[in-house]
């Protein structure tokens, strides 16, 4: 007998490991990566917390993000025109979708004080499909 939907989707999801010479395929079921094939998590770097702010009211005011994490206290280490060089910063880490990243991309840089900013968005492998909904929900255009 098949278990039910509810008695499938209480169970963990199980991740499947192939190997192939020097290369690992992260093998997901098909319906879970449909699920969050849109859904993105950005990181952007500020230089304080002032900034870190006012980038992260001014996204989910705008509905760009659904959520902006801001970690304070990073240390990074980086190249810079020729030299190596160290910061302080605060990192934040940004839930929105691919169909707004354009916009956030954009706006980020309006407000950033950097030359070059830190905007990395990182696809996802799995979620709970609830939070991921949200996701959605909270940065479409309308609501």
């Amino acid at each position: 007998m098949r278990p039910t939907r509810a008695a499938r989707e209480a169970q963990p999801v199980r991740y499947r490991f192939h190997s192939f010479s020097s290369t690992c395929i992260f093998k997901v079921e098909k319906d879970l990566v449909a699920s969050v094939e849109d859904v993105l998590l950005i990181l952007i770097t500020t230089p304080d917390r002032a900034t870190a702010d006012l980038i992260a009211n001014a996204l989910v005011e705008e509905r760009l993000a659904a959520c902006v994490n801001i970690v304070p206290g990073i240390r990074s280490v980086y190249r810079w025109k020729g030299l190596v060089e160290q910061s302080d910063e605060s990192l934040l880490l940004v839930k929105s979708t691919m169909s707004r990243f354009g916009d956030l991309e954009s706006r980020v840089r309006d407000l950033h004080p950097f030359e070059l900013p830190e905007i990395i968005a990182v696809t996802l492998v799995s979620g709970l499909a609830d939070y991921l909904h949200w996701v959605r929900e909270s940065t479409s255009k309308t609501e």
